[in-house]
């Protein structure tokens, strides 16, 4: 295990994934994803997979930093930025995220196996996606976030509250959109949530305003029955068992300061992979991304260095 103790520090003008190529493509049950490729047209890949209502902005310094040599693509969950929600009859289970991001994969690296790279629910979703294509990936990064739900251990609550989301989603969606999701954004996109997350402990010094700020606009504009739904799906998966029948390697990136994924289970995790590498972020909160994006990166680079030069020693 590696640990890092992190300073913070402004770099200059970071390229935006929202600066990309959009591309959309049909997912599965032919929902129209909104995809951004950045970087050379080549058969390196990069899959990027954020969060639950997190959007581009928690993997802009790490798009910049791949993409100087590597064809780099972010997507839109559905429901997400300019992604379509799921149809009817269709969902926003993990293992819908799972099927959509297959067909991200097959539209942009058909030809080659891509470095898979997810952060926080983008982790159940990658790992849920290693089912559909077992050692499909050259290796996978997962940040600030585990293979199961994060609240596991909460077995008699888990599944009430997952029932509980997708009905109040179900049964009072157009209250929810209509009447709830107005009063909330107009309350959220305010400075003072900067200052609540700051003082809970939820970011840490190094998340500057302007980009907190871009997460919740992006967030606040996911419908909330698509946004439940979403939790429900999250709540409900543990995808344990595909974890440890990863082959590939694997770099796994926790931050002590994460008050949403368990730092000790991250490192629990990477454990049990012959081919894990863990890291330790010992000042980062579930932002680490934004707060220490460029030094992330770097780590990201050193490990993708590592198995290029590793497959082109076997070659």
């Amino acid at each position: 295990m590696e640990r890092h103790l992190l300073v913070s520090r402004r770099e200059v003008a970071p390229v935006s994934v929202d600066q990309g190529r959009a591309i959309t493509i049909s997912g599965a049950d032919r929902v129209r994803l909104a995809c951004r490729v950045l970087g050379s047209d080549n058969e390196r890949t990069v899959i990027l997979t954020s969060g639950i209502g997190c959007g581009p902005v928690f993997m802009n310094k790490l798009a910049q930093e791949l993409a100087r040599d590597h064809k780099v693509v972010y997507w839109d969950y559905r429901g997400h930025g300019q992604s379509e929600q799921a149809s009817e009859g269709s969902g926003y289970r993990i293992e819908d995220h799972a099927a959509d991001l297959d067909h991200v994969v097959r539209a942009f690296s058909p030809g080659s196996r891509p470095l898979m790279v997810g952060f926080s629910m983008g982790v159940q979703v990658s790992v849920e996606w290693t089912k559909l294509n077992p050692g499909r990936a050259m290796a996978h990064v997962y940040m600030l976030g585990m293979p199961r739900n994060p609240v596991h251990r909460t077995v008699v609550l888990r599944k009430p509250a997952a029932l509980l989301a997708q009905g109040i989603a179900w049964g009072a969606r157009p209250f929810l959109n209509h009447i709830v999701q107005p009063a909330t954004r107009a309350a959220l996109r305010t400075p003072f949530t900067y200052v609540m997350a700051r003082s809970l402990g939820v970011v840490r010094e190094g998340c500057p305003m302007a980009e907190f700020s871009e997460f919740v606009r992006y967030a606040t504009a996911v419908p909330l029955d698509a946004y439940l739904r979403c939790c429900a799906g999250l709540l409900e998966h543990d995808a344990t068992d595909a974890f440890t029948a990863i082959k590939e390697p694997v770099l796994m990136l926790a931050g002590e300061h994460d008050v949403f994924i368990n730092f000790d289970e991250c490192r629990a995790f990477a454990a049990r992979l012959p081919n894990a590498r863990f890291e330790a972020l010992t000042c980062a909160s579930h932002a680490g991304s934004i707060e220490y994006g460029t030094f992330m990166a770097s780590r990201v680079r050193s490990f993708l260095s590592q198995q290029q030069a590793a497959i082109a020693a076997a070659a």
